[in-house]
Parts: C-alpha cells; structure tokens; sequence
C-alpha cells in the first residue's frame, strides 16, 4: 500500500509546509481504516472465515448471507410432523 491510498497529496504537501506531522498512532488508524473500508466494498461469499473477518475489522456481512447460514444450520430431518 503506498502513502497517496493513505492520504491525499494536497493535504499531505500542506502538513509538509507547515511544518506538521502525524504521530505513529493516527498514521496506523488510518491504514486500519483505509482497510476496513477496502473489505467491506468486497463481494463475498458466507463462511465462517468471513464472520471471523467481519467481527475483527468491524464490517457489515449482508442479512442474505446471514440467512444462507441459518439454513445450514437446520438440519431438516431433525424435524419430526
């Protein structure tokens, strides 16, 4: 990832010019940020892997993905009539 997908040229060339910098800890919450929002405009598939992705960066998994799983976990001939 280079530094122009981390912050944009006019707002990184005015810190330069003023004399600014940004500490460890804003620099690493906006790679983290830049990420997260890298992942949640992907298209994936429901596994258990993607609710582990989803809970540790913090994105949205779609209600129909979500649906899909709940059916998995039904096993239809544990149902008795």
């Amino acid at each position: 990832m280079n530094l122009t997908t981390i912050c944009s040229l006019p707002e990184q060339n005015i810190r330069r010019m003023q004399f600014k910098e940004r500490d460890c800890d804003c620099l690493f919450k906006i790679m983290v940020d830049t990420v997260r929002l890298n992942l949640i405009g992907l298209n994936v598939k429901f596994s258990p892997d993607v609710v582990k992705a989803a809970s540790i960066w913090n994105f949205p998994v779609s209600k129909a993905a979500n649906y899909s799983s709940l059916e998995d976990e039904i096993n239809i001939e544990d149902i008795s009539l």
